[in-house]
């Protein structure tokens, strides 16, 4: 009959001998040796050497086809791989080792993840942990020949789940009771609008992409949400304003450059720059009486002009010659000076500019 053997706890690095006192290799047939930890293992019988990888199985023969012990069989010794650190674990290793005698043989003969026969693990139907340090690992996983200290599926008791590792790219998706759904990657994240249409993509090369025609909207102070920036299905760029009716534009130190609204677009700093040529400021100003006498008038510019258009008789029709002018050595932020050739006085449009 087969022989189940103490199990052997170690810790990562050491090296081990299975407990098989009272057995020489002549009365065995196989051994199978069980590794129920998250750490893989080297099993050396004499001259052979077998890699038993993390939460594997690994069935031995020490036998030759004609029943023979193989050439310089000896009983194993154990090594646990040291370039391992997994929390939680405390860096300790479980071998469970079967002994089959002459004429037995391991249910299973092939080596393999834990799971099947020889061994019959349970389907847990739920996971409790309780009364534990916090991150504490509660779930640990990775396939053959993975070795990350990490693993490929991690969670601990507080609550830090990481999933993939340097070798496997990890994904968790989403779905619902319609074809809706969010896919998440590594360095994506996809959402598929109920229909199963793109929606939204956040992308860490690309960046954020919405779907067409439907809107970026931002909240105001009451927690309304307002559309603010969509492609519509015409394929139209469209901004739209708040409750406060605006949109401005700021440099980069939260001064503003401009302002949109329904009256129109305000310049607050900068120029309105042309093919050649810009314009910072312009206002007209209705001047009701020049005359021959030179005197300053204000110009309702803000600064000091660059240069002043003049219309003589502004607003008035008449057949008569009138001319008028200004004095732009004497321009103030204020004022500038004006002249007519009326020595009764003539209505004069002031367009005064600032470059």
């Amino acid at each position: 009959m087969s022989i189940q053997a103490p199990d052997l706890t170690v810790s990562a690095s050491a090296v081990l001998t299975p407990n098989v006192e009272g057995y020489n290799t002549d009365a065995l047939n196989w051994v199978d040796l069980v590794n129920a930890s998250a750490f893989p293992m080297t099993a050396q019988f004499g001259n052979l050497i077998f890699p038993i990888p993390a939460w594997y199985s690994y069935p031995v023969s020490l036998r030759d086809g004609t029943g023979k012990l193989l050439p310089g069989i000896q009983l194993p010794k154990l090594t646990v791989a040291a370039a391992q650190s997994i929390p939680g674990t405390a860096n300790i290793a479980t071998l469970h080792t079967t002994l089959y005698l002459v004429g037995e043989t391991p249910a299973n003969t092939q080596p393999g993840p834990l799971g099947g026969s020889p061994i019959n693990l349970a389907i847990a139907t739920s996971l409790t942990n309780t009364g534990n340090p916090a991150t504490t690992p509660i779930l640990f996983a990775e396939p053959v020949g993975d070795s990350s200290a990490g693993g490929s599926v991690s969670l601990t008791n507080s609550g830090v789940m990481t999933l993939g590792d340097a070798t496997y790219n990890s994904s968790l998706t989403l779905y619902g009771t319609d074809a809706a759904s969010i896919a998440f990657q590594r360095n994506d994240i996809l959402m598929l609008n109920s229909l199963g249409s793109f929606a939204i993509e956040l992308n860490a090369a690309r960046g954020i992409q919405l779907g067409n025609n439907l809107p970026l909207q931002t909240s105001d102070n009451t927690g309304t949400a307002h559309n603010t920036l969509v492609q519509d299905i015409g394929n139209h760029i469209k901004m739209e304003a708040s409750i406060a009716g605006d949109i401005q534009m700021l440099d980069n130190t939260g001064s503003a450059i401009a302002t949109l609204s329904a009256s129109g677009i305000t310049l607050d700093e900068g120029t309105l720059a042309f093919l050649a040529g810009s314009i910072s400021r312009i206002k007209y100003t209705h001047i009701a009486s020049v005359t021959t006498v030179a005197a300053f008038q204000n110009h309702n510019l803000g600064v000091a002009p660059d240069f002043c258009f003049l219309i003589p008789n502004d607003g008035v029709l008449t057949t008569a010659n009138f001319s008028a002018y200004y004095e732009s050595s004497s321009m103030t932020s204020t004022q500038v000076k004006l002249q007519s050739n009326s020595a009764g006085g003539i209505p004069v449009g002031l367009i005064a500019v600032k470059l």
